[in-house]
Parts: C-alpha cells; sequence; structure tokens
C-alpha cells in the first residue's frame, strides 16, 4: 500500500511519530518498537533547523538510541 502525501503532509506525519515518541512513558514497549521501525522507513533524515526560542523540553537520551538501533535494524 503507498500513500501519496503531499510535503506538508509527510512533515506533520513524521513530527506526530517523533513526538510520540520522545513523550512516551516506555520507550522500549512494542507499540514505540513499531513506531520507531516505522520511521526508520523513511530513511536518514537531516537535523532540525536550529530554533529561534529555547527548547521547551528535554529530548531523552534513550529515544536518540532507539532511534539509531530502529535505523539499523531495519537496513
Amino acid at each position: 500500500m503507498q500513500f501519496e502525501l503531499t510535503d506538508e503532509e509527510m512533515l506533520a506525519l513524521l513530527n506526530l511519530l517523533v513526538e510520540t515518541i520522545e513523550a512516551d512513558k516506555f520507550p522500549r514497549s512494542p507499540r514505540i518498537r513499531i513506531l520507531l521501525a516505522t520511521l526508520a522507513k523513511f530513511g536518514p533524515m537531516a537535523p532540525a533547523p536550529p530554533s529561534a526560542r529555547p527548547p521547551t523540553g528535554r529530548v531523552r537520551p534513550e529515544t536518540r538510541v532507539l532511534l539509531s538501533a530502529a535505523a539499523s535494524e531495519v537496513r
């Protein structure tokens, strides 16, 4: 199944995936592993541009590790 998404729709979907993964209390749960695998299928992504305002939240270090692990598992 393939979807035809606009760039705006794709960005919104990717943002939702990343925000959901980062906000989850159980980063190693089966649900989050599926989301990580889905996110990894989008391929490598460029880093976010620097924010004009200070960050409001903290990205958990384990999220970065899980994102890296998911990307390597899919390859």
